[in-house]
């Protein structure tokens, strides 16, 4: 089972930066960056078939590298939160119950 996953050309241990919380979750999930980035990213969500979801991705305003991804449309099952920077992705696995 893949939990977390990088690709691309960031210096090593870039996994350990990124984290979800809570997992398996409910209705909602924050994503938190541990260091300052210093470009603009995307951040998505996406079904275990591979296709991107409808899902509310809503940036903090008052903290730097934080969102909050709402589940409560989606149906429970496995989902997974997906990254992407210039030459660079992070994916980790999410439930949803």
């Amino acid at each position: 089972v893949i939990l977390d996953t990088f690709s691309g050309g960031l210096e090593e241990g870039v996994t350990s930066v990124w984290k979800l919380s809570p997992n398996p979750a409910r209705k909602e999930v924050r994503l938190e960056c541990g260091r300052e980035l210093f470009e603009e990213v995307s951040v998505e969500v996406i079904d275990i078939e591979g296709k991107k979801v409808p899902a509310t991705i809503l940036k903090s305003t008052g903290e730097a590298g934080v969102w909050n991804i709402s589940l409560r449309s989606l149906p429970q099952g496995i989902y997974f939160v997906k990254v992407v920077g210039e030459g660079w992705h992070w994916m980790q696995k999410v439930l949803k119950w």
